[in-house]
């Protein structure tokens, strides 16, 4: 069925990976040093395309120094600047902003842009704190008892004093310690402090709460609604709408015009036709409940009947993800039951877990996007993914169904160092004119965000230190591989080792990011106040428990052959005993078992009433290990480690095509890809972290020139972090013991 196309496919989620958005907006963004209308001169010899690199027009190449004036732009395509550029000589078209300058300026790279703000309060704060300040006891020992909470680093990261005692803190910040008190007047002073590295940020909320259909702020929320009988807005097929009045909508890849662009809740909903047409699932899955709410409720108006469909479209999404894509992905036992919700449980987004754990959807995924009838028959030629991303056109032609087939009767790739030829080897044009590695990218971005070391992290999430290459792949060749990059095992990048480390029983990734991505789950679970489990109760919750993803699928398209766990497919036996079935909406979704409960957020503010900056839009990524920076706050770490190319070049090429063992459909990447757009949005600044590509790279610099490299942005962060002073907090307790007089 695959066509493997070598240096012809675009990143499948390396687009997902760099969060990169594009710009269009009447004048130069923060951080940009060109405009419209400004004569401008290169820097070096500049690669110049007819359009933005990933449609793969090539123009050639223009020398240094060569003049020219800025006619269009800025847009963002590959995690940088693109401008076009009308030269006085030949090769007129659009070149990198790193490759320019002001005619007559002085080739000195720009000043980083400066940050963006966060909305969210960042507090290391005492609370609960008993006894009370002036309290008079009569005992000459009490027990100071209360909780210390930072908004992104755990407890076990904040050094906490009492009387300048070492103060223990239980797992969520908790603590009691007994305190001797003199006769008399007492002062008891508690104490706190943690180190201030940078600290990117999100700007979506960190709860699954459907942010990536409905939107993560007002604006874009009634941009996507109809206001009419509680419904989404639909294009012509029963589409998603189309971004007709120009909304923020990431286009990196400048095919086709905004405007002709698909608009849902999460700027990326374009990046490719499968996470479209899931978009395009979820569209008719809450207009369906929406008809079937007002039908059942004539007397609710649209506001009511849009809540009431949103919020069970949001359980379900939930459901789906908890009871069918997690216990596939990282097995059926790696999460603990829900025991209720808990305030004291930050459901932040956790850097070790988007930057690198949940990136292991790169290793699965396939060359090309195929189009199947009810019966699997292919009804038209696939499509290589070079041409599927930022692509509305074959969705318009045909519709989700054909995608949404595929997805289910195709075997991922395994869970492994490699990655396909067009994710590692994507070349813009000929060899030379620069490219994209996502192996690279993934290991440069943890180093960007301070990621720590791959044993460090182990001992933050409460696992044991491997002492020996052995202990982390059985695999004696890829031993040998980490051996000769890093020399040490406490020297690994986090990416490369999870990735490496032999799968867990029943799982399809290791034991490290298996503990990190249950972790972010269950903390996702268990600190939203809005959880389906507890809104929802009765047979109504019955049936939401009940829903699985092939459900959706049957009652919102014309496919009725599809196996009831879509997650998996085995080419051999499911086919063939696929029985076809109607889908069908069960009457007792949409009738309440209990009181109307408050809508969910859309920004996440509100859901945490003890904790309001945790897991919000705008918070810092939380770290649980400690950060790793060069200069231990903000520069980025890995100087002393082997190139994120080099990396790349000795362990994630493809040596071999295997499918994944355990028989996981590509609806694993492709609703892993959908999570992550409701998780969180980390957006790239213009503070340039290229990637040094070694000289007489085969695929990058085939001239041996030493100079080129691999584009890549740091992200943006929260301007109050990154700083030398730690974050402080201190609390005092005047006690006054009065000793009980004797009878």
């Amino acid at each position: 069925m695959k066509a493997n196309i070598k240096n012809n496919i675009i990143m499948a989620s390396a687009l997902l990976a760099l969060h990169a958005n594009s710009i269009a907006a009447a004048g130069p963004p923060p951080g940009s040093t060109s405009a419209i209308g400004d004569l401008v001169q290169t820097c070096r010899t500049a690669h110049v395309w007819v359009t933005p690199p990933t449609a793969g027009e090539y123009a050639g190449e223009q020398p240094a120094n060569a003049s020219g004036r800025v006619i269009d732009g800025p847009v963002r395509a590959v995690d940088t600047l693109w401008w076009k550029v009308d030269f006085d000589t030949a090769n007129d078209g659009w070149v990198s902003q790193r490759e320019l300058l002001k005619a007559g300026s002085i080739a000195t790279p720009p000043a980083p842009p400066p940050p963006v703000p966060t909305s969210a309060a960042k507090v290391l704060q005492f609370s609960n704190v008993t006894p009370n300040p002036g309290s008079v006891v009569n005992s000459p020992q009490i027990m100071v008892k209360g909780r210390l909470s930072h908004d992104f680093y755990p407890a076990s990261l904040i050094d906490a004093r009492i009387n300048n005692a070492r103060l223990l803190l239980d797992e969520q910040g908790g603590f009691a310690a007994k305190v001797d008190l003199a006769a008399g007047k007492n002062t008891i002073t508690l104490g706190a402090s943690v180190a201030n590295p940078r600290q990117q940020t999100t700007k979506i909320s960190a709860f699954i709460d459907g942010s990536m259909i409905y939107g993560s702020d007002s604006t874009r929320a009634n941009a996507l609604r109809s206001f009419r009988g509680g419904a989404l807005k639909t294009s012509e097929g029963n589409l998603p709408p189309l971004n007709a009045d120009g909304l923020e909508n990431a286009n990196d890849a400048h095919l086709f015009p905004d405007a002709d662009l698909f608009l849902a809740g999460d700027v990326r909903a374009n990046e490719n036709l499968e996470l479209t047409s899931i978009h395009a699932l979820f569209v008719r899955e809450h207009n369906q409940l929406a008809a079937a709410i007002a039908a059942a409720n004539p007397r609710m108006n649209d506001e009511q009947i849009y809540q009431s469909a949103r919020k069970i479209v949001i359980a379900e999404v939930q459901a789906i993800t908890w009871r069918e894509f997690l216990p596939a992905l990282i097995g059926a036992d790696a999460l603990r039951p829900y025991a209720g919700y808990n305030p004291q449980v930050n459901a932040g987004l956790a850097t070790e877990f988007s930057t690198a754990a949940f990136r292991v959807g790169h290793t699965m995924i396939n060359d090309d996007v195929e189009f199947m009838d009810n019966d699997a028959a292919e009804i038209r030629d696939g499509l290589p993914l070079a041409f599927a991303f930022f692509n509305p056109q074959p969705l318009k032609e045909v519709g989700p169904d054909p995608v949404l087939k595929y997805l289910a009767t195709d075997v991922a790739r395994e869970v492994d160092n490699q990655l396909v030829d067009g994710l590692r080897d994507f070349l813009f044009g000929p060899p030379g004119a620069g490219g994209l590695d996502l192996a690279s990218l993934n290991i440069q971005r943890g180093r960007d965000h301070g990621i720590a070391d791959y044993n460090t992290v182990r001992r933050a999430y409460g696992l044991p230190v491997v002492t020996g290459f052995h202990q982390i792949t059985s695999n004696p060749v890829l031993q040998d591989k980490l051996r000769v990059l890093y020399g040490d095992v406490d020297a690994l990048d986090l990416w490369a080792a999870g990735l490496a480390e032999d799968h867990q029983p029943g799982s399809s990734v290791g034991e490290t990011f298996q503990r990190i991505i249950a972790n972010q789950f269950e903390r996702s679970r268990d600190g939203d106040r809005f959880w389906y489990e507890r809104v929802f109760s009765g047979r109504q919750l019955e049936v939401i428990h009940g829903t699985r993803l092939s459900d959706l699928i049957r009652r919102n398209t014309g496919i009725t052959k599809l196996q009831d766990n879509v997650f998996f497919f085995d080419e051999e036996e499911t086919l063939a005993g696929l029985v076809a079935k109607s889908g069908f909406l069960p009457r007792e979704l949409i009738m309440p078992s209990g009181p109307p409960t408050p809508p969910e957020p859309l920004d996440g503010k509100g859901n945490n009433q003890s904790h309001p900056g945790w897991g919000v839009a705008g918070a810092d990524l939380l770290r649980l290990a400690p950060a790793d920076y060069g200069d231990g706050v903000a520069t980025p770490a890995g100087s002393d480690r082997p190139g994120a190319r080099e990396i790349s070049n000795a362990v994630a090429v493809q040596t071999t095509a295997a499918a994944n063992d355990r028989a996981m459909s590509s609806w694993v990447y492709g609703w892993g890809q959908f999570i992550d757009h409701d998780l969180g949005l980390t957006t790239t600044g213009d503070e340039d972290f290229s990637i040094p590509v070694p000289a007489g790279d085969p695929s990058f610099d085939p001239f041996s020139t030493g100079t080129e490299v691999i584009p890549l942005s740091r992200s943006n962060y929260n301007p109050a972090t990154g700083t030398t002073t730690p974050t402080a907090a201190e609390c005092k307790l005047d006690i006054t013991m009065k000793p009980a007089r004797a009878k």
